[in-house]
């Protein structure tokens, strides 16, 4: 389903039962403190309220401690319907709005990237062994590691996919830094819960206990 920009083929929190918001009820709601799990989807015009510090429904959201921003479908990147130019165009305005917003102070904003496009990096990924192999004996991608997605069929968890980049961008970041360690879509898990001294999930063959860290990519202490 497609409903202006909105794809829940892509929304990650509807594939767990915990998370899921099936009628999306609180999409416009500007208070994003309910304890509730299922209660914390916003529509992109909520959180771009709180940028700009504008009311919705006569009050200023205010942003979590931890946001996950998802394009709209034309500006995702993903081949077919979007692409790099228009996914480079979403990341640059969202960059301009967070430096111009009370939130940049002490805010890092982490660019994780899925199709970018269709444009693929050349280096092939590492494989992991065992049920996180990438591939069988036959060639074939690797679909015996099981699944954690609840009602989908055929599901796997699988090895590493293409290298894909990531960017962090805040006052405290290291300029010009390249981190070659080893990183994953966990790694950004991992990050939250080191930061927020929180225990980990242990989701997916403890991918974000074992996960690289992104905690190189950052000075702290001070403005860099």
């Amino acid at each position: 389903m497609t409903l202006n920009g909105y794809s829940a083929h892509h929304d990650p929190f509807q594939y767990f039962t915990s998370t899921a918001d099936l009628t999306h009820a609180d999409a416009f709601d500007p208070n994003m403190s309910y304890p509730q799990a299922n209660r914390h989807q916003r529509d992109l015009s909520v959180f771009d309220a709180a940028l700009a510090g504008t009311p919705v429904s006569g009050q200023v959201p205010t942003l979590p401690a931890i946001s996950w921003v998802k394009a709209p479908q034309l500006e995702d990147g993903h081949p077919g319907y979007s692409g790099p130019a228009l996914e480079d165009a979403f990341v640059g305005d969202l960059v301009t709005r967070l430096k111009a917003s009370a939130y940049w102070k002490d805010t890092a904003l982490v660019i994780a990237f899925d199709e970018t496009g269709g444009w693929w990096d050349h280096v092939a990924p590492p494989d992991l062994g065992g049920p996180f192999a990438t591939w069988t004996n036959d060639g074939l991608p690797n679909t015996s590691g099981g699944c954690q997605y609840p009602g989908m069929t055929p599901c796997a968890e699988a090895g590493f996919g293409p290298r894909m980049p990531v960017l962090v961008i805040s006052r405290f970041a290291k300029r010009g830094f390249i981190d070659h360690d080893l990183l994953n879509t966990a790694s950004l898990d991992r990050w939250v819960e080191w930061n927020h001294r929180l225990p980990a999930l242990g989701v997916w063959g403890d991918r974000d206990v074992t996960a690289g860290n992104l905690t190189n990519a950052f000075i702290f202490g001070g403005e860099n």
